[in-house]
């Protein structure tokens, strides 16, 4: 009796997979290129295809941005407010001529 449990509890655990979809893992250099995309104004859908996403990613692409994601567009966040911190009036008033002109 024991014999045949100690079979089953082997058969099952052989049986069990592993949970989620083995295969597409983000990377972070996939995030990175992401988070530059959409800063770019690229849309979800294209800034996802552009860093290499799978078609299933791409086709939900709201619902793709993911949580490694949106911690590179909280680090190119915090760059872009340290260098408009580091803006003199000055600087921003000749950016705002330039951009007009």
């Amino acid at each position: 009796m024991r014999a045949a449990a100690e079979r089953r509890a082997e058969w099952e655990a052989a049986e069990k997979r592993p949970v989620g979809r083995p295969g597409w893992v983000t990377t972070a250099e996939m995030a990175r290129k992401a988070a530059e995309g959409l800063v770019r104004g690229l849309s979800p859908t294209a800034a996802l295809r552009e860093a290499g996403f799978p078609p299933a990613t791409v086709r939900n692409s709201t619902r793709g941005i993911n949580k490694a994601i949106r911690a590179e567009l909280m680090k190119l966040g915090r760059r872009y407010i340290q260098m408009g911190k580091e803006l003199t009036p000055e600087d921003r008033e000749g950016m705002v001529r330039g951009r007009l002109a």
